[in-house]
């Protein structure tokens, strides 16, 4: 069954002088990760090094578009739709158990700090 998921981070960015936002933030993270099923029980899912942290699932993450908010899957189809506001400039790159990439965000009109990146896996039950 192959499935979505999104971790939250906080955002901690700095502004340039042409007034976008710029920071290297976390956006993932391995080990032993929990969601919130429909029925309001958690899961508990291992998100392993070998694969967070393998050359081909880094590279996926540069030039994405950030978006506000879940829209889901962003696509080329429907990118105009979930209005993006920001890009994903570079790979994705292992800090400890992290992973961090370099995003610069050209206009948020809104309070979220976070930074939720989403990626879709097949469940080994």
């Amino acid at each position: 069954m192959t499935v979505q998921r999104f971790d939250r981070f906080e955002i901690k960015a700095t502004k340039t002088p042409e007034g976008f936002i710029q920071d290297s933030p976390v956006i993932g993270r391995v080990g032993i990760l929990e969601y919130r099923q429909p029925d309001g029980s958690i899961r508990k899912e291992l998100r392993p090094p070998e694969e967070a942290f393998h050359a081909d699932s880094l590279a996926t993450l540069k030039g994405k578009p950030v978006t506000v908010g879940h829209p889901g899957l962003v696509r080329a189809d429907n990118v105009k739709a979930v209005q993006p506001i920001g890009t994903v400039l570079t790979d994705g790159r292992q800090d400890g158990e992290f992973i961090r990439a370099d995003v610069v965000i050209y206009n948020l009109d809104t309070n979220g700090r976070e930074l939720s990146c989403g990626y879709s896996l097949d469940i080994e039950e």
